[in-house]
Parts: C-alpha cells; sequence; structure tokens
C-alpha cells in the first residue's frame, strides 16, 4: 500500500542517480520497433511466414476473395500448438499481433496475384516505408 506521503524517491528504481539508468534503459527498449522485431523474428522463424502462406493459400483454395490477415494468423497459432509446443510467453511460437501485418504485406509482396486477399491500412510506425518490405529475403 502506497502511503499519502509518498514520494518518487521512496523507491530505490527513481531514486536520485537511477533516473538516467532509467532514461537509458527506456530508450534501449524503444529502439527494438516492431519493424525490427519482425526482422529478427522472420529471419529466426521462417516457418511462421511458411505456415502463414500455407493457411492462405487453403483459404483461397475455399473460394475465400479476401480474408483477415489476424485470422490467418490466429489459425497459424492453433496449428502450432502441438505436443511439446507450450504456447507460454517466451516460448518458441508466440507471435505478437503486431506482427501480422508485416506477415500479410510479405504474402501480398510474393503472391501479387492475391493483391486483395488482405486489405492493409497505414503502419503508424515511426519512419516505416512500406519498399522495406521488399528488401525481406523469403
Amino acid at each position: 500500500m502506497v502511503s499519502e506521503n509518498y514520494t518518487g524517491n521512496d523507491f530505490p528504481l527513481f531514486s536520485k542517480g537511477r533516473d538516467k539508468q532509467v532514461r537509458d534503459m527506456v530508450e534501449f527498449v524503444e529502439k527494438f520497433t516492431d519493424w525490427e522485431k519482425f526482422k529478427e523474428l522472420h529471419e529466426n522463424k521462417p516457418e511462421i511466414y511458411e505456415e502463414f502462406c500455407k493457411v492462405s493459400k487453403a483459404i483461397i483454395g475455399r473460394g475465400h476473395k479476401q480474408y483477415s490477415a489476424y485470422g490467418v494468423m490466429h489459425i497459424v497459432r492453433f496449428s502450432a500448438w502441438k505436443e511439446g509446443v507450450t504456447m507460454k510467453p517466451g516460448m518458441d511460437y508466440k507471435v505478437s499481433n503486431n506482427m501480422t501485418p508485416f506477415y500479410a504485406r510479405l504474402f501480398l509482396r510474393d503472391f501479387p496475384e492475391h493483391e486483395k486477399f488482405f486489405s492493409t491500412k497505414p503502419i503508424r510506425l515511426e519512419g516505416f516505408k512500406e519498399e522495406w518490405i521488399d528488401s525481406l529475403n523469403n
């Protein structure tokens, strides 16, 4: 319980001298934008994109002309949920919803014949450029 006489200096994390450490830590964490996280995930776990494509093509094969990229990602998550995969935070197949727009754009780049399958909105990531998707390898 916080005292009515609480001051910021009551906790060691915010005590004098720690302010710079906290600012440095926040600055360090902010450098890892969703785009940076996506590039690392895509490089280290290419099977996620492979499954994303497989599920998308299966849905297209069932006659759908348009579908939700988030819906596809939920199916990908479920298909990865098998014996030996716990799906707990920090485990192998945890994929943030923030990665889904990048996977959708990558799919649309790789399969231009399905250019209207996912509808995309501008990514509100400061400095993000759509052409960055083109720089990724499969």
